[in-house]
């Protein structure tokens, strides 16, 4: 999950959530502070070459058995309906599990890798897991 800033609040919620008995289930809950080469207006290259927030919350479960799954789902969904408030509605590809909104991944360059698309693969013989709308479409 993608924070529009690491703010005292967004700290107290994360310290809060990553100790609570739940949490138990996880290997790691992180905060990761993003800054330097990933910050708005440093990169020059890509559809996507930096990341518009502050921080990086993301947690870790293992489950070595199945009746261990619903307690690691749990545990990672209340990290992050606990940072839900301080959330960004964009999203980094690299810790999107699962299937989001292309323009939450791209951002503007969405319409533009669209028509990319179109252009390179008009019969969508590419499979990518994040998909990009075809600019016509």
């Amino acid at each position: 999950m993608l924070l529009k800033e690491i703010s005292p609040a967004a700290l107290e919620a994360f310290i809060t959530a990553a100790l609570a008995e739940p949490s138990e289930a996880l290997v790691s809950v992180e905060l990761r502070h993003l800054a330097g080469a990933v910050a708005p207006g440093r990169g020059t290259g890509g559809a996507v070459c930096d990341v518009d927030g502050e921080g990086l919350v993301y947690c870790v479960g293992m489950i070595p058995a199945p009746q261990l799954a619903a307690a690691v789902t749990s545990a990672a969904g209340a990290v992050v309906d606990a940072m839900g408030p301080f959330a960004s509605a964009r999203v980094v590809k690299n810790f999107a599990e699962r299937p989001v909104d292309a323009a939450a991944l791209y951002g503007p360059a969405t319409d533009r890798l669209g028509r990319i698309v179109e252009s390179w693969d008009p019969h969508g013989m590419i499979r990518v897991g994040h998909p990009i709308p075809v600019a016509s479409v």
